[in-house]
């Protein structure tokens, strides 16, 4: 995140709750993941949860309840950064992403880049591929 637009959070004078769910394209972690650290609130990445090794998805009900738990076990408050609608019912606040297409795109196609160059774990411990960046329907740069 920018020094700009970690100015601008922490100047925000708006009260959010202490159960955060950041919703919207083109940063959501970043942006939880400040939230969760400048509040020393839990942070509830989501990805991590619904993703297994071999990029196997957990199903639905597997990913509700893992994220229950982790929001219960957490009384002082937790931020996720995920488009889990269940989420809306549990929080205080929520945080909406909405940028230019073009942002998102960019920060999409570095991120994947960089990720799949230094083979970063990211998503319940798998690695992204440029195979699967540039060659298949299964890319995050054209995630929806």
């Amino acid at each position: 995140m920018s020094d700009a637009a970690h100015v601008n959070l922490v100047e925000l004078n708006h009260p959010l709750g202490n159960r955060i769910a950041v919703f919207g394209a083109g940063g959501k972690t970043t942006l939880a993941k400040a939230i969760a650290r400048s509040r020393d609130l839990e942070l509830i990445e989501i990805d991590w949860i619904q993703w297994i090794p071999g990029w196997r998805l957990r199903t639905d009900d597997e990913i509700k309840q893992i994220v229950t738990e982790r929001m219960d076990s957490s009384p002082p408050g937790w931020v996720t950064d995920h488009n889990v609608r269940f989420i809306l019912g549990h929080a205080d606040s929520v945080v909406l992403l909405d940028l230019p297409f073009r942002t998102i795109l960019w920060r999409r196609l570095t991120r994947s880049i960089r990720r799949a160059w230094t083979k970063e774990m990211v998503c319940g411990e798998n690695t992204e591929t440029f195979r699967q960046h540039f060659t298949t329907r299964d890319s995050a740069i054209l995630e929806a």
